[in-house]
Formats: C-alpha cells, sequence, structure tokens
C-alpha cells in the first residue's frame, strides 16, 4: 500500500515552490502515464495499493492475494511502512483491508479513470500477447 501526502515531503521542497509539482510528479510514478492533476485530490491523503502493483499482479489473481490480505489484517498494528512515499502510514487492519478491497469486488476501483488509460492500456496488450494472464475482471 502507498500514502500520498497532500503537500510535497520537506526533502522535497523545491516541489512546493512549482505550481502543481508535486502532485503531477506524484501521479506519474503510480499511474506511468501523463498525469491529469485534478485526480490528485481523489488519491492523495488516503491509502491505496500501488496502481502498478494492482494491475499487473494483484487483479491477476485475487484468489491467491485474498488468505494474505487477511492473514495480515489478523494482526494489531497501528502504522503501515510502505516501500515508497510517505512513511509510516497511521493505519490499522481495517484501512489495509479497504485498500485491498477491489480483490473481493473488482468494480471497487477508487483509483481515477483518466490516469489508469495507459496502465490499463499496457494490461491489455500484455495479455493480447498472452505474456500474462488477463485480469479477473476481464474474465467476468
Amino acid at each position: 500500500v502507498i500514502y500520498i501526502p497532500p503537500d510535497a515531503p520537506e526533502i522535497l521542497a523545491a516541489y512546493r515552490e512549482e505550481e502543481n509539482k508535486w502532485q503531477k510528479s506524484a501521479l506519474m510514478a503510480c499511474f506511468l502515464g501523463p498525469p491529469y492533476v485534478p485526480s490528485f485530490e481523489e488519491i492523495s491523503g488516503k491509502i491505496f495499493v500501488s496502481p502498478v502493483v494492482r494491475t499487473f499482479i494483484y487483479e491477476r489473481t485475487p484468489e491467491a492475494h485474498i488468505d494474505w490480505v487477511q492473514r495480515i489484517a489478523q494482526w494489531r498494528f497501528k502504522q503501515i511502512i510502505p516501500a515508497h512515499l510517505d512513511a509510516p502510514i497511521k493505519a490499522g487492519p481495517k484501512e489495509f483491508l479497504k485498500a485491498f478491497d477491489f480483490l473481493l469486488d473488482p468494480s471497487q476501483n477508487p483509483l481515477p479513470e483518466g490516469d489508469m488509460r495507459p496502465l490499463n492500456a499496457i494490461s491489455k496488450l500484455l495479455s493480447i500477447t498472452g505474456l500474462v494472464p488477463p485480469r479477473a475482471a476481464d474474465n467476468r
């Protein structure tokens, strides 16, 4: 899971000076495409699964990951330390489970549709060529 703070971290103070630079950089890193800055408001300040990891791993074999997510959610924790962006995140099992709602219901997609276009196009191409299995939602 990741968490994008509404404002650039102190180490990226220069990003605060140029209008929307933090928002554009965060969106581009998450979605691998040109950012649509208004969608920053939809994801900043929320805990969610990285769009790249979600699209290319979790959504392809949700049944293989549901058990893992539920086992982690049984732990008693009050924060998550992600590999990227802001850390630690104040979150417990409930917030962790919510970030993975899409595994049980693929229609649960809090990710901005416009920003997902590049990832969806790459995903479709990989599936059509047989390099990866289709996403679970594609089979419904």
